[in-house]
């Protein structure tokens, strides 16, 4: 199996066997262009500001685009782009860190 990390159900970095590629795969090496880190689903509901440490964007090659947030407990949280909370958490992250958004 060809495997990557990948951010699964909005919530946990794991590690993940890509579905598509036969058995016979793992005897190759991870092709290098594809994405190392992949959000399958978005968090459910919002999270609070006070959690967050961090953020990034996951590769233009995931099926998904999402947000990663960081938080202060080491957790990794996908959240979708799209929602005003996660468009708004980042502003705020910037702003911490002295940064202008986009």
């Amino acid at each position: 199996m060809l495997c990557s990390s990948a951010l699964s159900w909005g919530k946990v970095l794991k590690r993940s066997c890509l579905q598509s590629q036969p058995d016979h795969a793992s005897l190759f090496p991870a092709a290098p262009y594809s994405p190392a880190e992949c959000c399958f689903d978005y968090v459910k509901g919002v999270l609070r500001l006070e959690i967050l440490v961090g953020f990034y964007s996951t590769s233009k090659e995931c099926f998904l685009p999402a947000i990663v947030f960081d938080t202060k407990k080491k957790a990794k949280i996908c959240a979708n782009p799209e929602e005003k909370w996660v468009k708004r958490a980042v502003r705020v992250l910037l702003k911490k860190k002295g940064l202008h958004a986009p």
